[in-house]
């Protein structure tokens, strides 16, 4: 008799979880932000500020790597230095803001490259120009000048002339992007009266010409301006050249989002020092002057984007040459001192950002990529996916997604197209992935929005658990999840309620046991 009451209890309470649905939701990604991106399995672009998923993007044939947001948002409003030589391989932000009033420095010899999922927006000046070379204090004088000093790569201006230069009084040669020495370039010494001992000091004849930067060889920094000559006249009286500028600096901007600029990026080259006069023999007269160094050549600001480009154009001007007060010629300002600015973008913006380099709107090739999602804590107890997914797409190419779920966010099923499939086993947690696929040359696919209904069964049959009884001792397994967010209060009320039934069930089972022995004494 009580056998039967127990198995009739049983099957009850079996039948009334198989029955239960103690919850419905809605599962929706529109990809606006990247709470749920799994960035590190994602091939393509889970483009946030846009609101978007698409392949790799491309410019001028080359992949663009907006990073992994590893470094976090960046948003400043008091000081902060970039350091390259930490971040050889640049930063990766997930947005960035450098707000009116911060002060920005950067400092080491690698391309400071800012790399950013959203947008990037610089209200103060950003500058990787190089410093001014420096002359002089007067006649007489004539120690070597500290040089003009470059950013982001070595191209310093060089020293200059002074009696213990190697040269014996001429200007040191400027250095180019790399450190090496461009020859020839420095200022001879001078001791004929009349002449700027800087006139050949000009600045390296090797800068950034192209704008082809994915060729690392073109992505330089201006060269360094070479050294103003030592003038030592036949009297005695002398005074150093004046140092070069030092070469503008490298920058690489590449975001998913927009790119603003209030006020100007600048990479320019630095100015020359100025010579100074040196008077003839016993007096003040002017009888000549020791070289200017020459202006350093601008560098390279590379700007890439989803989205579109506004502000201020960047500044990539050359230095100026040193002037003295003497006639004739002064250290000059280098060949062709402009550096180089390149903007990758889609058409459509407003001057001076309205025809792009290069276009970030097209695909080279048929290509392919996937967008994987982090897990969805549904808050169920056993997921069922009674209909279909909604996956908005703007047509172009391919778009598939596939699905995995689990009950513990550790152990997932493999991925499947079969969304129904994975109802019913228990999981609370689900993850997608989708593989988009350009057929051809042109614009990329592109998803918008993942919509998915989803209800909860309840907790798992009591068929299903593992019940184990005996005289002393009774454990309790239930396969499945517990805990979330979305029906918490329902399963708290049920957690509660089955604790209760599971105790009856053991009295139940004692008192059977219990009777039966003592029927049989």
């Amino acid at each position: 008799m009580g056998s039967r009451l127990l198995s009739l209890l049983v099957f009850a309470l079996s039948a009334s979880a198989r029955a239960a649905t103690i919850g419905s939701g809605t599962l929706v990604e529109d990809f606006t932000t990247l709470d749920h991106a799994d960035l590190t399995a994602t091939t393509g672009v889970w483009n946030a500020a846009a609101g978007k998923a698409r392949v790799t993007a491309y410019a001028n044939g080359h992949a663009l790597d907006f990073g992994d947001g590893s470094d976090g948002v960046l948003d400043i409003t008091g000081a902060y230095s970039f350091d390259t030589d930490t971040h050889a391989l640049g930063y990766k932000f997930t947005s960035v803001h450098i707000h009116s009033g911060a002060t920005i420095s950067v400092s080491g010899s690698n391309p400071l490259i800012i790399r950013s999922l959203g947008a990037v927006i610089i209200e103060p000046t950003l500058s990787v120009s190089g410093t001014a070379g420096s002359g002089p204090s007067g006649a007489g004088d004539t120690n070597a000048p500290a040089a003009g000093h470059a950013v982001t790569c070595g191209a310093d201006g060089g020293a200059g002339g002074s009696p213990t230069n190697a040269t014996s009084g001429d200007g040191v040669d400027g250095l180019q992007s790399d450190s090496s020495v461009d020859a020839g370039n420095g200022g001879p010494k001078r001791t004929t009266p009349g002449y700027d001992g800087g006139v050949e000091a000009i600045a390296s004849a090797t800068g950034p010409f192209s704008n082809d930067f994915d060729t690392a060889a073109n992505f330089i920094c201006g060269a360094g301006g070479a050294g103003g000559g030592l003038y030592d006249n036949a009297n005695g009286n002398s005074a150093a050249g004046a140092s070069g500028g030092g070469g503008g600096g490298r920058i690489r901007i590449v975001a998913a989002g927009d790119i603003t600029m209030t006020a100007a990026i600048e990479a320019k080259g630095g100015d020359g020092g100025a010579g100074t006069f040196v008077p003839a023999s016993g007096g003040t007269a002017i009888d000549g002057c020791s070289g200017n160094g020459a202006g350093g050549y601008g560098g390279t600001v590379w700007l890439q984007t989803l989205g579109a480009i506004s502000g201020l154009a960047p500044a990539v001007d050359g230095g100026a040459g040193g002037t003295t007060s003497c006639s004739g010629a002064l250290g000059g300002p280098g060949r062709t001192s402009a550096g180089v600015l390149r903007a990758d973008m889609a058409p459509g913006g407003t001057a001076p950002w309205d025809t792009p380099d290069f276009r970030t709107d097209q695909l080279p090739s048929a290509t392919s990529s996937v967008i994987v999602s982090k897990s969805y804590d549904l808050g169920t107890f056993n997921a069922a996916f009674p209909n279909s997914y909604t996956l908005t797409s703007n047509g172009i190419g391919r778009a598939d997604i596939e699905f995995a779920g689990s009950a513990d966010d550790a152990s997932y099923s493999a991925y499947t197209a079969d969304l129904a499939s994975l109802g019913g086993q228990g999981y609370r947690y689900l993850r997608f992935r989708i593989t988009l696929t350009a057929t051809g040359a042109g614009a990329s696919p592109e998803v918008s929005r993942l919509a998915l209904s989803y209800q909860d069964l309840g907790p798992a049959p009591l068929d299903s658990i593992d019940l184990k009884l005996s005289a002393g001792c009774g454990t309790v397994q239930r396969s499945g999840g517990s805990g979330g967010d979305a029906s918490t209060a329902a399963r708290d009320l049920i957690g509660a309620m089955s604790t209760l039934l599971w105790s009856l069930l053991v009295l139940l089972y004692y008192g059977v046991v219990r009777t039966t022995r003592l029927g049989t004494e």
